[in-house]
């Protein structure tokens, strides 16, 4: 019950105000060229650590080229151009599917203990600070400097 009054909670076609955030977080990731899954970082979570590691490296390669330009981006105070931006995909995922199948592996070679899945509120709560931190450390010189 309290699971399912969470997800709706957090489900942009039922909340507003998730709705917004979503509207919001997209914007933001398309000015830097980036995707959600970009966020996850395997330094904090084996499991991503591992679904990474079993990703083609096509797509690998891609994560870490978008991940260097929004860096590049940010330190010189600057956008993707718009034209680029337009043609960003925040919110396609090349990672979930991948995550999902190595928690799923991580469950039942421990008999129950998952990393992520038995976890998952606290777990879950975890990567959702530690990707908002990431997005704040990226944003806040927009904030704080008055910049575009």
């Amino acid at each position: 019950m309290a699971s399912s009054l969470f997800q709706s909670f957090l489900n942009p076609s039922k909340n507003w105000f998730a709705a917004q955030h979503m509207k919001a977080l997209s914007k933001r990731l398309r000015k830097y060229g980036l995707r959600y899954d970009d966020l996850y970082d395997p330094m904090y979570d084996l499991d991503i650590k591992e679904a990474l590691a079993r990703l083609p490296r096509e797509i690998v390669d891609a994560r870490i080229q978008r991940l260097k330009r929004a860096m590049d981006l940010s330190m010189k105070h600057e956008y993707l151009p718009e034209d680029l931006q337009a043609m960003q995909t925040p919110f396609r995922s090349y990672l979930q599917d991948m995550l999902t199948l190595v928690s799923k592996e991580g469950k039942s070679r421990e008999g129950g203990i998952g990393s992520i899945t038995s976890l998952s509120t606290h777990h879950s709560l975890i990567i959702l600070l530690h990707q908002s931190w990431i997005l704040f450390i990226m944003f806040s010189d927009r904030f704080f400097s008055g910049g575009p």
